[in-house]
């Protein structure tokens, strides 16, 4: 398979084969493998022209699976009988929608829409109920204490589907936001996240201009960082130090209580980054997060 994911039980793998026609176009064949059987579907091939299997983003226990599609946007959604539709866009001109995560009983999708009429953002933040989708509220501002540009997207949520966290995109920040139980959204390690502005020289002319400098909890694209329960979130600490004119992170494993509101800031072993985290709060700490070559586990409790 050239990508796949698996669903929450284990049930489940899709993903998808790339294949060549001609001698410039691509075919793309959809694969769902049942692990207690065997069985496996496929389904295409279909040219590039119909549609551009990127990433396996979600794979169901009820054996549905979403592919992000470069050539019309969203994703496309590939069932056990060989059928594939595309999902309905949020309502209100919300663009096509990327799905990042489903609940373990199949009824709630997170993920972001590509384009938001609301905010005039590049990307909305989605969560679909029962197949009924909404977008999620936006904090007031983005990361960075500025007017939002390219909004957040969904990454991942409680096996229950009730706390959802995603990331800001605004110059790469990769800003951790969360939706608690009640909907309300927030920053995730808000309780010791600090913004300063700082005057940084322009490296074209030398001159100086504002900016704003943030310690606070970011992630990238991982859709892993939360705990089944939805108890806690985990993920990096990031300090940007500004000193003498020169500017320079740190990166901390850091994992953030979401009944508490509290965050814990790893500083023993280095920078490192968390990856995964239990419902007792074990977190799986790994030397980078891509394609990490080594790790360890550490009970934030203890």
């Amino acid at each position: 398979l050239n990508h796949a994911v698996m669903s929450p039980s284990g049930k489940y793998v899709g993903g998808f084969i790339t294949g060549l026609e001609g001698e410039n176009d691509f075919t793309f064949t959809a694969v769902i493998i049942d692990l207690e059987s065997d069985e496996r579907v496929e389904i295409g091939p279909y040219p590039e022209s119909l549609m551009g299997l990127e990433e396996a983003e979600v794979m169901t226990d009820q054996g549905t699976l979403y592919i992000s599609d470069y050539v019309n946007g969203g994703c496309v959604a590939f069932e056990l009988d060989g059928t594939y539709y595309r999902p309905e866009a949020v309502p209100g001109g919300y663009g096509p929608t990327v799905m990042q995560s489903v609940s373990a009983d199949g009824s709630v999708f997170v993920g972001y829409a590509e384009g938001d009429p609301v905010t005039g953002c590049m990307y909305a933040p989605v969560k679909y109920v029962d197949g009924v989708g909404t977008a999620l509220p936006l904090p007031e501002k983005s990361f960075r204490d500025e007017e939002w540009w390219a909004g957040v997207m969904v990454r991942g949520m409680s096996a229950d589907g009730s706390v959802v966290y995603g990331t800001s995109w605004e110059n790469y920040d990769y800003g951790m936001a969360y939706w608690d139980k009640d909907g309300n959204v927030d920053w995730v390690g808000s309780d010791l996240r600090t913004v300063t502005t700082v005057q940084r020289p322009n490296p074209l002319d030398g001159t100086l201009y504002d900016y704003n400098i943030v310690n606070g909890m970011i992630c990238w694209a991982n859709q892993t960082q939360i705990s089944p329960n939805g108890k806690w979130i985990a993920g990096a600490y990031r300090y940007e130090i500004m000193e003498d004119g020169n500017y320079h992170i740190e990166t901390y494993p850091a994992v953030f209580n979401t009944e508490t509101g509290k965050t814990v800031i790893i500083k023993d072993y280095g920078e490192r980054v968390v990856s995964h985290i239990t419902n007792d709060g074990i977190v799986c700490i790994a030397n980078s997060s891509y394609l990490p070559d080594d790790g360890f586990m550490y009970d934030v409790n203890t």
